[in-house]
């Protein structure tokens, strides 16, 4: 697990790049060792984080006849297996890290290589003698990757902050439209022109070559695709699938020379990992849990991991935080984040990864269940609309255009409202242009933008971001891309159930769940990652949202539009527990944008 940033030279440059003003910026990502190498095509930096081969895995990594150079970003969960595969095929190891697999693996399939990992990551392999790069990027875009390029160089890197070196990150070189979509959507879909001008951002499930006698163009390459065609069977058959699939994802995720431990929340989806860590894999782990105090009223006497602590008899280390720690957090929270984000949980997750670091170079999350099975309070109004499309199969699809032209309308709307600049919604149009998302119906669309647009930031690279910070990586099992195609060929009625079903979210992972546990741990009411805050209440009580918003005019937002968004939202909060979700949206989105952009302005 490391950071890299690697400089492709278009020509012979006057003078070698300074390591120290590059690696600088690389060692949020990896502190246990740096590296770097040059001539007169290449220049590269490494920092590393230690996870699998601690002696003989440091980066940049040649290949023993000095043929190849590869730079690696990430984790091979499957290495064991990918390395004997290709070791029956005569290739010979020097080390035991899965970056040296990654590479032969490239040397003796190609590209074609990337369909056989199971990972996360970000690369850039170089060919000397053929003077060009592979570079690729993970299934789901979990591990980060940026580049910029002008008539000299091209500069690839997994961090953001490497490019102040060029002058592109500060506040005069955003992109206002990317700004914009963030508070719409959670994040930003414009891969050609990303948070900072010139700036782009290389995208997910996509390798390219970039060649020296083709002037590196990037001519990027799709080499993963999600099918939704429904697969037929019964729920007994689903749920065996479904058990041997996450049991395979914890168990490779649990690969490392090091210790690991999972973040037990009390939930079905931590709670289900455990199980399956302790009873099913016989593994050893630390459990850990964020303990904060109870600032909601309605907060039930059960909403927390003692139940599972009893049941599978094991001890959790809960760590404490009070709203008073939180808040004085949240004040220097996004000195360290190089994106905005919208994740108030990610002070609790700073301080989780902050506790293990010293002892635990792992972390397990329940990550990506929610987004993957239907696991968000109001999901469940979803049952009458799956209900519906069941049984009008015929008009399935032109429901989905329906809903979509409507979701383009609503949110171009909101657009033109937050800022005049907005001329259209960039977000949707892009998505409307994939592939993947042709003759799909409504619940297929809400999964697909659910797992890889609005989950983005902050299911993959913020934990990734915070985790490395704090010298940690975070693992998360029900990412596993199988999971997710599994998950997408899963016939609706049994992600969410009929509506005489007495469940309202997750319904094939609590039907597992009944495999190991009561139900009244299975069921209890959802409660989510640092539920007793009330994050809502704690933002408008003790924040003067109009004062910490007030930078954004110097950008162009109405400030008169987010104002009376806000009274909107409080009055809201009053009246129900889950508020109007494109308003909680804005509320939090331009409160925790306002707080970046102060970052930048400094």
């Amino acid at each position: 697990m490391c950071g890299f940033t690697f400089i492709l030279k278009k020509k012979i440059l006057k003078k070698e790049f300074d390591s120290k003003n590059f690696l600088k910026y690389l060692k949020k990502r990896g502190n246990d060792s740096d590296g770097n190498f040059f001539n007169e095509e290449i220049s590269v930096f490494f920092q590393r984080l230690s996870i699998i081969d601690h002696q003989f895995g440091s980066q940049p990594m040649l290949d023993n006849e000095r043929n190849y150079l590869i730079c690696f970003s990430g984790e091979l969960y499957n290495y064991l297996e990918l390395k004997n595969e290709l070791s029956l095929l005569g290739v010979k190891f020097f080390t035991n890290s899965d970056t040296e697999v990654m590479l032969e693996g490239y040397k003796k399939y190609g590209s074609k290589f990337l369909n056989k990992v199971n990972g996360m990551f970000s690369m850039i392999i170089w060919n000397f003698k053929e003077k060009k790069a592979f570079v690729a990027r993970d299934r789901l875009g979990k591990k980060p990757l940026y580049w910029y390029q002008d008539e000299n160089i091209i500069c690839l890197s997994t961090n953001i902050e490497t490019f102040k070196n060029f002058d592109l990150i500060n506040s005069n070189n955003l992109n206002i439209n990317s700004l914009i979509n963030f508070i719409i959507h959670n994040g930003e879909n414009n891969f050609s022109n990303f948070f900072f001008n010139k700036l782009k951002k290389f995208p997910r499930a996509n390798y390219c070559y970039l060649e020296k006698n083709r002037n590196f163009d990037f001519k990027l390459k799709k080499y993963w695709e999600i099918n939704f065609e429904k697969k037929n069977n019964n729920l007994n058959y689903f749920i065996e699938k479904f058990e041997y699939l996450l049991q395979d994802s914890i168990k490779i995720r649990l690969r490392s020379d090091t210790n690991k431990a999972l973040a037990l929340s009390g939930g079905i989806d931590s709670s289900t990992i455990a199980y399956i860590v302790k009873e099913k894999l016989k593994k050893e782990i630390n459990y850990i849990n964020i303990d904060n105090e109870k600032y909601r009223k309605d907060t039930l006497n059960d909403d927390n991991p003692s139940d599972i602590e009893k049941f599978l008899k094991i001890k959790i280390n809960y760590i404490k935080l009070n709203k008073e720690e939180y808040l004085k957090s949240f004040e220097t929270d996004f000195q360290d984040n190089e994106l905005p984000h919208n994740q108030p949980q990610s002070i609790l997750l700073d301080k989780m990864t902050k506790n293990i670091g010293s002892h635990s170079k792992i972390l397990l999350t329940g990550n990506g269940a929610d987004e993957n099975f239907f696991g968000y309070n109001g999901d469940e109004r979803f049952k009458l609309l799956n209900y519906l499309t069941m049984a009008t199969k015929s008009i399935n699809y032109l429901n989905k255009e329906i809903i979509f032209k409507y979701l383009k309308i609503k949110n171009s709307k909101v657009g033109r409202q937050l800022h005049s600049n907005y001329s259209s919604d960039i977000f949707f149009d892009q998505v409307d242009k994939n592939d993947e998302l042709k003759n799909i119906d409504i619940l297929d669309l809400k999964f697909y933008l659910s797992i890889f647009y609005r989950s983005e930031y902050s299911n993959y690279i913020l934990p990734d971001e915070i985790g490395l910070k704090n010298n940690v990586e975070i693992r998360s099992p029900f990412l596993d891309y199988r999971l997710i195609e599994f998950s997408s060929s899963l016939p609706h009625k049994f992600k969410l159930p009929s509506i005489s079903e007495n469940i309202n979210n997750k319904f094939i992972l609590k039907k597992l769940a009944e495999k190991y546990f009561p139900k009244k741990i299975i069921y209890k009411e959802k409660r989510g990652f640092g539920w007793n805050l009330n994050f809502n209440k704690l933002f408008i009580e003790n924040y003067n949202y109009k004062k910490s918003i007030s930078n954004l005019s110097s950008f162009g937002f109405n400030i008169k539009f987010l104002e009376k968004n806000f009274i909107f939202f409080k009055n809201q909060t009053k009246k129900k527990m889950h508020p109007n979700i494109m308003s909680s949206r804005i509320f939090f989105n331009s409160l925790f944008l306002s707080q970046w952009l102060k970052k930048l302005t400094k």
